[in-house]
């Protein structure tokens, strides 16, 4: 789906620095590997609810990684929604307990 949009809208394919095509793996990689594994390792030992609500930290992860290798910095809302989100994930694990 998304080759199929790229070229319907004119998107470059190829032509990336080495360091983007890097972070392509990356993005590809990382969340396969650790993001999936280490939610069903975690199944073993957290009960289903909070797993599944910490699935909500996966855009925090992401813009803290944004900010890490791509500089590119959260706005104030981005802040703001992230500490709701956070705040509501600690609520929810401490409330099914």
């Amino acid at each position: 789906v998304l080759i199929l949009m790229s070229i319907l809208t004119g998107a470059k394919l190829t032509g990336y620095a080495s360091r983007e095509y890097f972070l392509f793996f990356l993005l590809a990689l990382v969340p396969m590997i650790f993001g999936h594994t280490l939610y069903n390792w975690a199944l073993k030992y957290v009960l289903a609810p909070v797993v599944s609500v910490s699935l909500l930290g996966e855009p925090i992860g992401a813009s803290i990684l944004a900010l890490l290798f791509l500089n590119e910095v959260p706005s104030g809302l981005v802040l703001i929604g992230g500490a709701i989100t956070l705040a509501g994930i600690l609520l929810s694990s401490y409330h099914s307990e």
